[in-house]
């Protein structure tokens, strides 16, 4: 473990923090079992789409369009193949999705015509193709349909369904064990002792894991004992892609984070970043394991997950893209920061009409959460600024943009 590490400004540290994750393995799976995972594939289509001319509504296919009159030769359901061409003054009456037969001129809603014995009168004329979905029309064969690194949501999952897929090689989901250190602190539910907090940094971590999809293990609060923790960091280290600790991770009497990892043989990358809040932040490696050490306060412990974290989860997963897009928003007040720092102030957004704006949230203190259920995502004002004015754009951290 390296002895002396300077403390590094936001990009520098995240730079650093990419370069030493890799996504994990890939593996071949079931449709059904893909969900949440991440493509490690690109998807074209195996056939045109549609692959035959098929009706769009319930109605007629027409041999021609000079006539009014047509006889009725055959009724075609969603799964049949015609069985003769069709040419003249006659019709075969089609399902919703039905192939229609070859020669038809177009396709009649049911609505627009009368049926009489095996007759079939047309109120209006039709324009040629009308109502005749195209082989190919919706996709070529061989045309791409998601590129490797998407994560497969209900609705990209439901594609490759459509698409008739059997197995699709995915990405594994990625373990991450997470412990939380701190003698302070209490469980939901637990009475309230004074000078005691309850613990939060756990619950936030595990849903936000759990919706990248993630297979996720919590341990604590621990005892802050060297030995305590030291056992649950070496078992979670072997078990796991990723550890990432809450707490211990700064200067004080009871921070252990940073010699145990020296004793473990991990190698440290970052030691301490110029954001706030979320100042104390390590990053070491050990083999192909990776630990985030994130300090204890719940503001603190947000903001690295966000800034961070996420990026991180996103390229471990195979995910392509690995900054979430944000939003573009201006602020409706000033917004405070200082220089040589990078600040990542909480903000509300609101629609004004075509306008989003971004407000600061009243309460940035390190030490308050409880603004955070007011704000909607963060901005970063860089090492060189000291604020700005209310009307300027800023792109917005989104949670909702993040946690997608």
């Amino acid at each position: 473990m390296s002895a002396e590490v300077q403390s590094l400004s936001y990009p520098v540290a995240l730079a650093r923090l990419l370069d030493a994750v890799q996504p994990v393995e890939t593996t071949s799976l079931d449709i059904g079992d893909t969900f949440g995972h991440v493509l490690a594939t690109e998807i074209k289509t195996p056939r045109p789409f549609p692959d035959t001319m098929r009706s769009a509504v319930d109605g007629y296919a027409l041999g021609s369009l000079d006539v009014s009159e047509f006889n009725l030769l055959d009724t075609l359901a969603a799964e049949d193949l015609p069985r003769a061409e069709l040419s003249g003054p006659n019709a075969v009456a089609v399902m919703t999705g039905a192939t229609v037969p070859e020669g038809s001129q177009a396709v009649i809603r049911v609505e627009s015509t009368s049926l009489q014995e095996q007759r079939v009168t047309i109120k209006e004329t039709p324009e040629p193709g009308d109502n005749i979905n195209r082989i190919g029309e919706e996709f070529a064969k061989g045309q791409l349909v998601l590129p490797a690194g998407v994560r497969l949501d209900a609705v990209r999952h439901s594609v490759l369904c459509y698409l008739g897929l059997d197995r699709v090689k995915v990405y594994r989901r990625p373990r991450v064990g997470v412990l939380i250190t701190g003698n302070e602190l209490l469980k939901p539910g637990e009475r309230h002792r004074p000078g005691m907090v309850y613990e939060s940094n756990s619950y936030v971590l595990s849903n936000i894991l759990r919706q990248l999809g993630m297979d996720v293990v919590v341990r604590g609060p621990v005892e802050d004992k060297p030995e305590v923790i030291a056992k649950v960091l070496d078992q979670l280290a072997w078990q796991n892609d990723l550890v990432v600790t809450s707490g211990g991770v700064s200067m004080g009497q009871f921070d252990y984070i940073r010699p145990l990892l020296q004793q473990s043989g991990f190698d440290l990358l970052v030691d301490r970043t110029r954001i706030k809040p979320g100042r104390p932040m390590l990053v070491a490696r050990r083999d192909q394991k990776l630990f985030l050490g994130m300090p204890g306060y719940p503001a603190a412990f947000l903001t690295n997950i966000m800034a961070y974290l996420i990026p991180v989860l996103r390229k471990l997963s195979g995910i392509q893209d690995i900054h979430p897009a944000g939003r573009i928003a201006r602020l409706a007040q000033p917004a405070k920061g200082r220089e040589k720092r990078w600040d990542f102030v909480r903000v509300k957004l609101e629609n004004d009409g075509a306008v989003v704006t971004a407000t600061p949230v009243t309460k940035q203190m390190t030490s308050q959460y409880i603004s955070m259920a007011h704000a909607d995502g963060l901005i970063i004002l860089d090492d060189k600024c000291s604020g700005l004015d209310a009307g300027t754009e800023v792109k917005v951290m989104d949670f909702a943009s993040a946690l997608n």
